[in-house]
């Protein structure tokens, strides 16, 4: 079993990262949480800073092979909620201020070729969130649904306080 888990980002949820990180039954973690959760990084919990990531600043980017037109063109409707998303971002990062319509192209090319080859090469079953999770992701996500035809969980949850 290999999961990806998006959130959870305060100390409270800490027990609950750890006591996932040790049931011998899931292989791979992938962790999207902050640069104060990178010390959980080991063989099977891997962490990305979301600041880092939202940024296009994957660090095995290169190991992936690149995605073919068919594949891309699959995506088109995710394409299309993507960019408007990353109109929204100058509001958030300079790196996004004034930025060509073929820069943030290439920008959901290398979000979309990631995460569709972790997908593929990990086979994911599971994804846990703690926050809402944008349409783009949804889109990948069906996607692999119906290509792949292998079944996936979303769990979601909020914190209570």
């Amino acid at each position: 079993m290999n999961i990806i888990i998006y959130g959870y980002t305060s100390i409270t949820f800490k027990p609950l990262l750890d006591r996932i990180s040790s049931l011998n039954y899931i292989e791979n973690i992938f962790y999207i949480g902050t640069d104060e959760h990178l010390a959980l990084n080991k063989h099977n919990f891997r962490v990305f800073d979301w600041k880092q990531i939202r940024d296009c600043n994957y660090p095995e980017i290169t190991a992936f092979p690149p995605l073919d037109q068919d594949i891309i063109s699959k995506f088109q409707e995710c394409e299309c909620t993507c960019m408007k998303m990353l109109d929204r971002l100058e509001n958030y990062s300079s790196y996004y201020n004034d930025m060509s319509y073929e820069k943030r192209k290439n920008i959901y090319l290398q979000h979309l070729r990631f995460w569709y080859s972790l997908i593929h090469k990990f086979n994911i079953n599971i994804y846990k969130f703690h926050i809402n999770i944008h349409k783009f992701h949804i889109n990948i996500h069906k996607f692999h649904i119906n290509i792949h035809k292998f079944h996936i969980n979303y769990l979601h949850s909020y914190q209570i306080f």
